[in-house]
């Protein structure tokens, strides 16, 4: 309430908690809140459960991001790759949801253990690290053994997500459900050109 008189746009990371509170959405339009931030994280319940998620419910995903743009919130998605459950058909699936849902803007990072935190410990303890150069440990690069696939075809399913979820042909489908046309085409714009820029400052720079 305290931001209605400001009359300025604005973005937050929030829980999809957020979606079952309605009169909290309408407030927040009215305030002004253009976009949220939701970490999604995965299509896999097991893989939400296993890093403490347990708030997020995959089932409601879908719905979650129409209520928000029920009230012309748009949705940035963020989602792990590469957790336990993952496997070779996840990347696929991931990208496919993400289009089905609508979801406006996506960003994907690798599973990565931090020194210092429990989750490192344990992967050291299962002899799962692969690299102990910290340069690598940026979510970009594959630093533990997955489970069900390789470290390769991790990070080349990384490389595809990004590159797949903002070609053209993926952007018109997530963004189909805007109804304006003038809406439509400008948003459009912004993810093809987002998704160049990013994508080429990204993997210009990736440590090799």
């Amino acid at each position: 309430k305290e931001l209605l008189p400001l009359k300025k746009r604005w973005f937050a990371p929030v829980t999809i908690s957020v979606c079952y509170d309605e009169d909290l959405l309408s407030l927040m339009k009215e305030a002004g809140c253009s976009e949220v931030l939701i970490g999604f994280e995965s299509l896999s319940q097991d893989s939400v459960k296993s890093i403490n998620k347990t708030f997020n419910s995959v089932d409601d995903y879908k719905k979650c991001v129409e209520i928000l743009h029920k009230y012309n919130i748009k949705v940035t998605g963020s989602f792990v790759l590469g957790l336990d459950c993952d496997d070779k058909d996840s990347f696929k699936r991931t990208l496919d949801f993400i289009n089905d849902a609508h979801i406006d803007f996506v960003r994907y990072t690798i599973n990565t253990p931090y020194p210092g935190t429990p989750y490192f410990e344990r992967m050291k303890n299962d002899c799962r690290l692969l690299e102990t150069n910290w340069d690598f440990y940026d979510c970009r690069h594959c630093v533990i053994k997955p489970m069900l696939i390789s470290k390769e075809e991790l990070e080349n399913g990384y490389k595809w997500l990004w590159f797949q979820t903002y070609s053209l042909k993926n952007i018109i489908k997530r963004l189909s459900y805007h109804k304006s046309k003038w809406q439509f085409i400008k948003q459009v714009v912004i993810n093809y050109v987002f998704g160049l820029v990013y994508n080429k400052m990204m993997f210009k720079n990736t440590i090799n």
